[in-house]
Order: C-alpha cells, then structure tokens, then sequence
C-alpha cells in the first residue's frame, strides 16, 4: 500500500511539473545600440497545446550575470515593438501585452492588439493617455492575452533610451 501511494504521489508531482513546463518559453536578448540607446528582445514561443506564455520579468534574464532589470534601472522605456518570428509559427493577431512596473501599466492600455500574425507594430509608455517617457527602477513584468495559436512564435522587443531630466 505504501508503495502504490509513494508511486502515485511520484506520478502526480510530474503530472503537475509537466503542467509547469508546457507554458511556453522566452528566449531574451539585452543588445545595447550605443551609450544612449539599448534594446532587449523577448523571443518568445506559446505552450505546445494552448499557446499562452505566463508572463515574465526582466528579472530572470541576465547579461554577464547582471540581471536586465539592474541594467535598464534609470533608463527610460520609449518604445515597444511586437512582430512574429520569421521563419515561426505566426501568432494570433490582435493579442495583447501589457508590461508593468509595481504593478502600474506603463502602456496605459497601449498594448492592446499589439501582437499581429504578418506584420511590426509598435507602441509606446503612456500615461493617462498622454505619450511619456518612463524612467525604470524596477523590474519590468511581461503579460501577454489573447494568444491562443499553439506553439506562435513572435518577439517583443522593448527600446530604453538614457535621457537626462
């Protein structure tokens, strides 16, 4: 009896951690264009079955072993891009990203319908639906909704700039 419920127990926590890992997966790039100007790219494929991604942090990707977070803190979020991955399966199009910061929307609501099958669209921080800069000192928090094509292949890619205030 002890060893049905040893394998059941087993059997279950892979179960669950198999649940865990048909999530998608995130591939990121910290790329800096020049001493004012970097981007990081999120390349990102849906879940085998659903095609969602939990979102992700800038947090949990690092450079040199210097978290994202920590090399974009002070910057300034001014652009963010979302096309499919050449050469991928395309995603849905009009999905949508939200990217938070304490849990305040940077978007403010902009990255509605950002993700498309064909084609780039871009968007940027706004705030009470006024375009503005947003200087970062947290962690950056990725949300994307609405994508249900399996296994979609698409990038966000998220542009900071070093502006003096």
């Amino acid at each position: 009896m002890k060893t049905k419920r040893l394998i059941l127990t087993i059997l279950l926590t892979l179960a669950m951690c198999a649940a865990a890992w048909a999530d998608g997966t995130v591939s990121a790039t910290y790329t800096p264009i020049d001493k004012q100007t970097a981007v990081i790219y999120f390349a990102i494929t849906g879940d085998s079955s659903t095609g969602a991604k939990a979102a992700f942090s800038t947090d949990s990707y690092s450079s040199s072993g210097v978290p994202y977070t920590a090399l974009i803190r002070g910057w300034d979020l001014v652009e963010v891009r979302a096309y499919p991955t050449a050469g991928g399966t395309a995603p849905l199009a009009d999905s949508d990203v939200t990217i938070t910061e304490n849990s305040l929307d940077l978007l403010d609501g902009n990255g509605t319908d950002l993700i498309q099958a064909a084609t780039t669209k871009s968007t940027y921080p706004k705030n009470d639906g006024q375009p503005v800069y947003t200087r970062i000192t947290s962690a950056l928090t990725v949300t994307v909704t609405g994508q249900t094509t399996a296994s979609a292949n698409y990038t966000i890619e998220m542009r900071f700039e070093k502006t003096e205030l």
